[in-house]
C-alpha cells in the first residue's frame, strides 16, 4: 500500500512550473470537445444540403376528389 501511495504521489506533484503532461491535461479535452464539434456541424451541414436538394412531396400537385 505504501509504495502505490508514494507513486500516487509522484504522479500528481509537481515542482511548480508548467509542464507539458500538465498542458496535455488541459488541451486533450479541448481538442476533443473541439473535434466533435467540427464533425457535429460538419454532419448537419451535409444533411441540411441533401435535405434541400431532395424534392419534396409538399410542392406535387394532389387530385382532387
Amino acid at each position: 500500500m505504501r509504495v502505490a501511495a508514494t507513486s500516487l504521489i509522484s504522479v500528481f506533484a509537481h515542482g511548480g512550473q508548467f509542464a507539458w503532461d500538465e498542458a496535455l491535461l488541459v488541451f486533450a479535452p479541448l481538442v476533443g470537445i473541439a473535434g466533435l464539434l467540427w464533425f457535429a456541424r460538419r454532419r448537419v451541414r451535409a444533411q441540411r444540403t441533401r435535405s434541400m436538394s431532395a424534392p419534396s412531396d409538399d410542392y406535387l400537385p394532389t387530385k382532387s376528389s
